[in-house]
């Protein structure tokens, strides 16, 4: 909704125009309400939109090549919600700073814009990570450029830098570490992650398909399968990154007390995994199967399958098992209940087929 009025010749117009919106959309990207004022004295034209943590004026002159300037301001509690397609739940992105643009409308890609964030924090739970300086990004001649940038949190020290090309293509180098507990954002069938990932990488690729090289080390990692009864400590050991894929050819861990050697491979999409084939060679690691029944197994599983459909295949030895419970005849046949009431069935919750033999 809003106003405009048109005044003035065909040849030397005035325009004023005022409007307000509410679900405002660019593509995937959600910027909600908006407020948008433009006048027009001639060829020259000035312009102010806004929207929640968004302010943004310029002017730009109607001849020519449509010769512009532009300033905007940012601040975002949460700018994830600019991101197209949006983020892994849980993870917030803070951010303020300004932007600075100048150049041609017919070539607006070689336009020269400078941005700058004077504060930029990243959250996910109770983790939060934050930039030790201004952030700073320029572009020129359709090139993109992130100057060096440091950021730092708990177990986590990360510099960062490279560029976007003309071409679409990436060329950013990252070294450092960072904490384990983002795996718990990125990969929904883990739960309380912690430990340190070592990573050498550069990123490759464009946005759509980034693609990654380099090493890394997993150091004293922890975490826990969603519906299993297993939890890992003290992971340790090296992978490398190739292209689309997550190489590791062995990790040791602690599975509930017992000794465990696995390898194998990820598989990424837009860096986050998709896809799993590992191999995990188990040595006495307490377990119970069934939950009455505590036992002490060891043997060689194999697991494949995305993150919210897996199989789990192998050959497990049952080195010891105990069942104990007590016996109480008197009481259950003086005791009458009544049953309980059957619940229906959630097959949503189900991610892992099993086919695994005991011995």
């Amino acid at each position: 909704s809003g106003t405009a009025l048109l005044a003035g010749s065909m040849l030397h117009p005035r325009v004023r125009l005022e409007a307000t919106a509410s679900g405002v959309a660019f593509r995937q990207v959600k910027l909600g309400s908006a407020r948008l004022e433009a006048t027009q004295e001639g060829d020259a034209l000035a312009f102010s939109a806004a929207s929640p943590g968004l302010e943004a004026s310029g002017e730009v002159t109607l001849s020519g090549r449509y010769p512009f300037r532009a300033h905007a301001a940012l601040a975002l509690e949460d700018a994830t919600r600019l991101l197209e397609g949006g983020a892994p739940a849980g993870l917030r992105i803070r951010a303020v700073g300004e932007l600075d643009a100048e150049g041609e409308l017919e070539a607006w890609r070689d336009a020269h814009v400078e941005a700058r964030l004077s504060q930029l924090q990243g959250s996910y739970a109770d983790l939060r990570v934050e930039a030790t300086s201004e952030a700073r990004l320029t572009a020129a001649g359709g090139r993109w450029d992130l100057l060096p940038l440091r950021v730092q949190g708990p177990n986590t020290a990360l510099a960062v830098s490279g560029a976007w090309l003309p071409d679409g293509e990436l060329d950013v180098a990252a070294s450092g570490a960072v904490d384990l507990r983002l795996l718990s954002g990125l990969v929904p069938t883990l739960r309380r992650s912690s430990g340190q990932l070592a990573v050498e990488a550069r990123l490759s690729g464009t946005p759509q398909q980034p693609l990654v090289v380099g090493s890394g080390k997993l150091i004293d990692g922890t975490f826990q399968v969603k519906g299993a009864a297993a939890t890992f400590t003290g992971v340790s050991g090296g992978m490398a990154f190739s292209h689309n894929r997550v190489i590791f050819d062995r990790i040791d861990a602690t599975v509930n007390g017992g000794q465990g050697r696995f390898k194998g491979e990820l598989e990424l999409a837009r860096l986050v995994p998709v896809r799993l084939r590992a191999e995990g060679v188990l040595d006495e690691v307490p377990g119970v199967v069934p939950n009455l029944m505590p036992a002490t197994l060891s043997g060689r599983l194999e697991a494949i399958g995305t993150p919210e459909s897996a199989t789990l295949t192998g050959r497990l030895h049952v080195v010891r098992a105990r069942y104990t419970s007590d016996v109480d005849l008197q009481g259950s046949l003086l005791r009458r209940r009544a049953p309980p009431l059957p619940r229906a069935y959630d097959r949503a919750g189900e991610w892992l087929r099993l086919d695994v033999q005991l011995v």
